[in-house]
């Protein structure tokens, strides 16, 4: 999967991904750092592409996140895409 993202100008993220009217946020992080949290404590108006892993792509015009399906302790996966508007790098 490594080397597919990577010939597709990706990378896979130890993040989970969320997106909101059409754009998206990557929350990176450890092991523990809390992203299965906050993947569940987001209401429904987010989409949860996934909890542990994503994909991101530089495109045309602009940097695209996927939902892989590789959950994490939230069971969250999700085949959607969108814009990444923002990285976040979350501590313990």
């Amino acid at each position: 999967m490594m080397v597919l993202a990577h010939h597709r100008s990706g990378a896979i993220l130890h993040a989970a991904g969320v997106t909101r009217t059409g754009r998206a946020v990557a929350c990176a992080g450890v092991s523990g750092a809390g992203k299965s949290t906050l993947s569940n404590l987001l209401d429904a108006s987010f989409t949860r592409l996934s909890d542990d892993r994503v994909i991101v792509r530089a495109a045309d015009t602009e940097t695209v996140i996927f939902g892989t399906p590789w959950d994490g302790e939230a069971g969250i996966a999700c085949p959607e895409s969108a814009p990444l508007a923002a990285l976040v790098f979350l501590h313990q």
